[in-house]
């Protein structure tokens, strides 16, 4: 009780931080971008629902949808089937822009056109969508150079005649996802290769917790080779990959070779716990898995996860060993770093964080917490992110973060 009662008084604290807040949309400006432009770094965007063009984000700052009546969504749009505009996040490195509720469409079905990425530093996206364009032969979203932090995410590659959709891709970067769906892309009536991966991890770190992964199957309707079913994870070159509580699905190959649920072509063996692989049909049928894995212990989640909301109460579902400590930690800000003391990666800021909870996990391994947020106007746009550590001795396991923005 100490330590959440500490924690509390952080979060009042961090609603003294300043926050000029813009508005896009009726009685602000047309289009995000615009917005962008007239931002400082750590200024607020908030975006009516409706319909809005590309745009690049390349300063740390918060982009929040509104409330909106159900069925209302804030979608970005590449604006013309003549250009290849998508959207690219571009922080400076050493900092982290906030995407909140955003619904990204790469719609026009061309060649040319071009994946939604994340090119430079830090962006934690809650609650966002991203849904690849069926004729580019590209992936949903494309992460490269840069690091992800994914909550409660839908990452959705789109079926195409002859394209192998990918839903996500990471090379020399870094994404961490929990409570998220990441689907590979089916193929359809005049199908030339295989079904897409779900998420491909080349040179990259890669976390995944409570997700749920599946890739594209083949078409179906002609027994050749090359019409496959897509693998569920990718792991290519020099990776560090750890999966705790998920299930992953490999693509369907009807007359076909099947997709394997995990395909780690490295060396390095992937870590696992509590994970459900399943392989998919064919002919042959995929595999579980293909390569170096190996279980460990691991911490993970079990449930789904919810944002931050004032007035309300934010709950965790923790999974460790059985009567294990967890402790949590809180910070406003997200800072990706490797530490001995840590088995995966350290995700917070540790100088600026502070105690919020000692747990300890029962018989099974749960471990649940329960923190109510203040309602107070000034915690609006305000960042509360936790990460929670667990283990019984060093390094210590841990997992991606929770929390985010305030609504």
């Amino acid at each position: 009780m100490v330590c959440l009662l500490r924690g509390l008084v952080w979060l009042l604290g961090a609603s003294l931080a300043a926050q000029t807040v813009h508005t896009v949309g009726p009685g602000g400006f047309a289009q995000i971008h615009e917005a962008i432009a007239a931002a400082s770094p750590n200024d607020v965007i908030q975006v009516h629902a409706g319909t809005y063009e590309a745009f690049t984000l390349d300063k740390p700052l918060v982009i929040t949808a509104l409330p909106s009546p159900p069925g209302q969504i804030v979608q970005v749009i590449n604006p013309s089937m003549f250009t290849a505009d998508v959207t690219v996040f571009r922080p400076p490195v050493g900092t982290c822009a906030y995407v909140t509720n955003l619904h990204f469409r790469n719609m026009w079905f061309h060649y040319w056109s071009m994946d939604t990425s994340v090119e430079l530093g830090t962006v934690c996206f809650e609650e966002c969508t991203f849904e690849g364009n069926p004729g580019s032969r590209q992936a949903a979203l494309r992460v490269q150079d840069a690091e992800v932090q994914m909550r409660h995410c839908l990452v959705k590659a789109q079926p195409g005649p002859d394209c192998v959709n990918t839903g996500l891709t990471v090379t020399n970067g870094a994404a961490f996802l929990v409570d998220c769906v990441v689907l590979g892309a089916s193929l359809t009536h005049k199908a030339s290769f295989s079904g897409g991966a779900a998420i491909t991890c080349t040179d990259s770190v890669l976390h995944l917790v409570a997700s749920d992964v599946a890739a594209g199957s083949s078409s179906g309707i002609a027994c050749v080779s090359a019409f496959v079913g897509g693998h569920g994870v990718v792991v290519q070159g020099n990776s560090l990959v750890w999966i705790a509580d998920c299930t992953i699905r490999g693509g369907n190959g009807y007359c076909a070779a099947g997709g394997d649920a995990l395909h780690n072509s490295s060396t390095v063996p992937v870590q696992l716990a509590r994970t459900t692989l399943n392989a998919a049909p064919g002919n042959p049928p995929g595999l579980a898995v293909f390569g170096p894995a190996q279980p460990v212990s691991l911490l993970g989640l079990t449930g789904g996860t919810v944002g931050l909301a004032r007035g309300q109460t934010w709950s965790a579902n923790y999974r460790t060993e059985p009567l294990w400590p967890v402790v949590v930690l809180l910070a406003p800000e997200v800072l990706v770093a490797s530490s001995p003391l840590v088995h995966e990666r350290l995700l917070l800021p540790v100088p600026g964080a502070v105690a919020l909870a000692l747990l300890l996990a029962d018989g099974q391994g749960n471990a649940p917490l329960q923190v109510p947020v203040p309602a107070l106007a000034s915690l609006l746009h305000q960042r509360a992110y936790v990460q929670a550590f667990s283990g019984l001795g060093l390094p210590v396991l841990t997992q991606p973060v929770l929390g985010g923005v305030i609504r």
